[in-house]
């Protein structure tokens, strides 16, 4: 039998998980585009255009480096291969991926929604809670560290100084004034937020923030 083979590394690695949709909305970025649909994690043939999704199967994952799985792919069985070496949370998002499809998702729409985004020399997180009416932004490139407090408002943005996670409570220490705003003259914000997610989630979510705070 003939089958197509792909072999790609991640060059970016994206999480974003909203709960508050009719059907929960789970993205996925680790070389391919991977969506949740009707409980189970598939690959998306046209990721940046209408939503074309097939399913996965006989998902591997080996070396702590290659994340292997076998689809219908653009109407051609196919063998995908992923490098997620360059992102140490490539691993987890991997087995993520794996567990969804084995046992599905604990979905409450009480949630947060989170999206985790890492690229070359950048990081950012962004955490909704839309029943509680908070926005949060933490991130990261060549230029600044930053916090941005979006709602409730008055918005404010920081100059980041200790942030860290832990048992699941992200802790955020702000430096300066905000940016924001040119009459405040409040120094520092100490910040903190406990996450909301569902189990398989949740544990995901955190070792890539622990991550991405850690390598700043």
């Amino acid at each position: 039998m003939d089958i197509r083979e792909i072999n790609k590394k991640a060059e970016i690695l994206v999480l974003k998980y909203n709960p508050t949709w009719t059907n929960a909305y789970l993205d996925i970025n680790l070389g391919e585009v991977f969506h949740l649909w009707k409980d189970k994690m598939m690959v998306n043939e046209t990721p940046y255009q209408d939503e074309s999704l097939v399913p996965i199967e006989n998902i591997e994952i080996k070396d702590n480096r290659y994340f292997i799985f076998n689809s219908f792919y653009k109407k051609k069985d196919t063998h995908f291969k992923i490098d997620f070496l360059k992102y140490p949370g490539g691993m987890y998002v991997a087995e993520l991926i794996r567990e969804i499809n084995q046992n599905n998702l604990q979905i409450d729409k009480a949630q947060d929604f989170i999206e985790i985004e890492f690229e070359e020399n950048k990081f950012r997180l962004s955490i909704h809670n839309e029943l509680e009416g908070k926005l949060i932004v933490i991130g990261y490139n060549q230029y600044r560290n930053y916090f941005t407090l979006r709602f409730p408002e008055p918005a404010k943005e920081y100059q980041l100084g200790e942030c860290y996670i832990n048992n699941n409570t992200i802790y955020i220490r702000c430096v300066g004034t905000n940016l924001w705003d040119e009459t405040d003259s409040t120094e520092g914000l100490d910040y903190q937020w406990i996450l909301n997610l569902s189990p398989n989630i949740l544990a995901v979510a955190s070792k890539l923030i622990e991550i991405g705070l850690r390598d700043r």
